[in-house]
């Protein structure tokens, strides 16, 4: 580990400080000479500005433009006082301006740490900070130098720098900005739901970030995160950092809609399954949603619909989305830019095409976090959303049903019982079958459009009035490909219950308990053969 001198970025870790290197910047003060006297214990006001340098994004490649590095504020993140060995003497956080202020004794060597992380116990209540995982996430912080706290009042500033030299075109120093850009990131986006929910209770989330974090999978520990991802245990977000490859801390559309996914799983719902997916692509519905949500999100909270991700050499290179762009192809309930197109007109104060909505986040939120919504016996979806919205704003059900046709989506009902859009595969409809105890009905998988978690490769099931007791389910081959691997997953509300996954061909049963209630079957084929198959409950 390189220790550097001014301004050092740390990680903390467990029994210690650890360096891991720091931008260049100035801590400055007034140092005075006095003291106490008469067993009266003297403070001083120790008060500075805090900021990182921010890299924004070019319009003609998209990649990062150092050149136009500009200083922006850290705001709510924790500052602490320190004495020379460590020890915390006062504690505050920084304002929306980037300031803070802190109480010193007089004549004491103190110096001023900034944590990479911002906490809240009040009314509204979150925990976010920023770590290294190739460090055992280890936090990062930014520190200034130990200086003597005097008897006059003093000023304090810490920059975290981005490290990037402009002639050598790489970086030279240590990437100090780094864990406080994306730190700014996230605090834009939960403010933006605090302004809609005071009491709003965010649970504690990790953003794990290092320059080792590469475009690879593998070991996490080790940096090879392969992309930017939520993890699926809803506490931690992973960042890419390799320079010259993928880094994603000026990303902050990458960063916000990865929150997005944060915010779904821990104050809303998903059901995403995950995994590769495009604009272009016709994927299951449960991804296009939660895709489109991330998206639709990062425009919102940043307030900027133009999402952009940097990379490639010296990050010069990029791609950019316009979340306010409604044309996509195949467009659908199954094609994120469709779902991200509907969400983002909701919200958005611009009139264009079938758009006439501004209902901002307010409403959103509220049927995001609807008992109705989370507690629904369907899978979450652009239908599931969309009802549920104009359940709960009927003024504008004409408007949201124009906003969907317009993306050749129709809906009526939470199922999408009317649904008309197979993208040309007529198998694909209806998107819920219904299966009643004692019956047998068909459901076909396609893979047309690709495989695992593409449109046509998983098909719901569903199990209405489940009476409590012994049921079987078996999946059986009826027509198609031959010598195949039916398996299926069971969901009640959204929530996993249990899977049948053996290996015999043509034929997955499963006999066990249930308790009473309304169910789903995630039915599928492990290889992704097109193939009908006969589900029978007995």
């Amino acid at each position: 580990m390189n220790k550097r001198v001014w301004l050092v970025l740390f990680a903390l870790v467990s029994g210690g400080l650890t360096a891991c290197g720091g931008g260049s910047s100035s801590s400055s003060g007034s140092i005075g000479d006095g003291g106490g006297s008469g067993g009266t214990t003297v403070t001083t006001n120790i008060s500075g500005f805090v900021s990182y340098d921010s890299v924004p994004h070019t319009a003609v490649t998209h990649g990062l433009s150092y050149a136009d590095t500009v200083e922006k504020p850290v705001r709510g993140a924790t500052v602490q006082l320190l004495n020379g060995s460590g020890g915390v003497l006062d504690e505050s956080f920084t304002d929306n301006n980037g300031n803070y202020l802190l109480e010193a004794p007089a004549n004491t060597q103190v110096r001023v740490r900034v944590r990479a992380e911002s906490i809240s116990t009040g009314t509204a209540s979150w925990d976010v900070s920023v770590r290294d995982n190739t460090s055992g996430k280890a936090l990062y912080v930014l520190q200034g130098d130990l200086i003597n706290s005097g008897t006059s009042d003093s000023v304090r500033d810490l920059h975290a720098a981005s490290g990037w030299s402009l002639s050598a075109n790489d970086y030279t120093g240590e990437r100090a900005a780094a864990p406080f850009a994306i730190l700014d990131t996230v605090y834009s986006s939960l403010q933006s739901f605090v302004a809609v929910d005071a009491n709003i209770n965010f649970p504690a989330l990790q953003v794990l970030w290092s320059e080792d974090n590469i475009p690879q999978d593998g070991e996490l520990t080790a940096g090879e995160i392969g992309t930017s991802f939520f993890t699926s245990d809803g506490n931690a977000i992973y960042l890419l950092g390799a320079k010259d490859s993928d880094t994603d801390e000026f990303d902050s559309h990458v960063i916000a809609h990865e929150w997005g996914h944060y915010f779904e799983a821990n104050l809303s719902r998903s059901d995403s399954i995950g995994g590769s997916h495009t604009l272009t692509a016709a994927l299951d519905m449960r991804l296009a949603f939660g895709e489109g949500w991330g998206n639709a999100l990062s425009a919102m909270v940043l307030e900027d619909p133009l999402y952009v991700d940097s990379g490639g050499p010296a990050q010069a290179l990029g791609f950019a989305i316009d979340v306010e762009d409604n044309v996509y192809s195949p467009e659908g309930w199954f094609n994120e830019g469709s779902v991200q197109s509907i969400l983002y007109d909701i919200y958005d104060g611009s009139s264009d095409g079938s758009d006439n909505l501004n209902m901002g986040l307010d409403e959103i939120y509220a049927v995001l976090t609807s008992s109705s919504y989370i507690n629904s016996e369907l899978f979450t979806s652009i239908h599931l959303f969309i009802d549920t919205f104009k359940t709960a704003n009927p003024s504008v059900a004409s408007s949201i049903d124009a906003l969907a046709a317009a993306q050749s989506i129709t809906v009526d009902d939470a199922m999408g019982s009317t649904e008309t859009n197979a993208n040309g595969v007529s198998e694909l409809l209806p998107i819920y079958t219904e299966l009643n105890q004692g019956g047998t009905v068909q459901v076909c998988m396609v893979n047309d459009f690709g495989n695992d978690n593409k449109l046509g490769t998983h098909r719901y099931v569903l199990l209405p009035n489940v009476a409590g007791g012994s049921h079987t389910l078996t999946v059986a081959r009826a027509s198609g490909a031959l010598a195949t691997d039916p398996d299926f997953y069971l969901y009640r509300r959204g929530v996993y219950v249990t899977k049948s996954e053996d290996s015999v061909s043509d034929i997955e049963s499963w006999s066990n308990t249930l308790t009473s209630g309304d169910y789903i079957m995630d039915v599928y084929d492990f290889e992704n053969n097109d193939v009908c198959y006969n589900v029978s409950w007995n």
